[in-house]
């Protein structure tokens, strides 16, 4: 599939990047809108799609490549990525504040906090990020995360697993220790 400036709905002249429009997130292995970021000509190639954590997104070839250009377009919209570490580091965030958010959304919030740290989202914007699916059906993703299992990922806010026999004395006894260390 490709784009060239003769596409109706884009024209490279149009581009508006970094206006507080909408904002178009990917994960750091797609090549998605590579074609937007470079503004050479607005060509698409597709690409072999990379494994990833967040695994909705993995796409080399979409076949709404159309709508979403059209859609960055109309929103002066950005294009931003996230790493796979970034990702993970953002769902452990999120985990901690009592949520349980799959990867994608991972993607979004860590692109949030890169867009706020960076001033393109100001102090006193408001934002949502739409989460579609659930943190339960990603669970061996954040076991690997907060065991610290995750090759080449330094897990920053891992929580780690406490082993415990499945009986309510020894799950009293981990508490109590807990709470005793917290008290000292």
């Amino acid at each position: 599939m490709h784009f060239t400036k003769a596409s109706t709905c884009v024209k490279s002249s149009d581009w508006s990047i970094g206006s507080r429009g909408s904002f178009v997130l990917r994960q750091q292995t797609l090549t998605l809108f590579t074609c937007i970021i470079n503004r050479v000509g607005l060509i698409f190639k597709a690409v072999k799609a990379e494994k990833t954590f967040a695994s909705a997104i993995q796409i080399g070839d979409p076949v709404s490549i159309d709508r979403a250009v059209y859609a960055l377009q109309k929103s002066n919209g950005i294009v931003e990525e996230a790493t796979e570490e970034e990702l993970m580091d953002a769902m452990a965030q999120a985990d901690s504040t009592g949520m349980f958010i799959c990867p994608h959304t991972g993607v979004a919030l860590s692109v949030l906090f890169k867009l706020r740290n960076s001033g393109i989202i100001g102090p006193t914007d408001r934002t949502v990020v739409v989460s579609t699916a659930h943190g339960l059906k990603f669970t061996q993703s954040k076991v690997d995360y907060h065991s610290k299992e995750i090759k080449d990922m330094a897990c920053r806010f891992a929580n780690p697993p406490v082993q415990v026999k499945a009986d309510f004395g020894s799950v009293m006894d981990v508490l109590k220790k807990y709470l005793l260390s917290k008290n000292s």
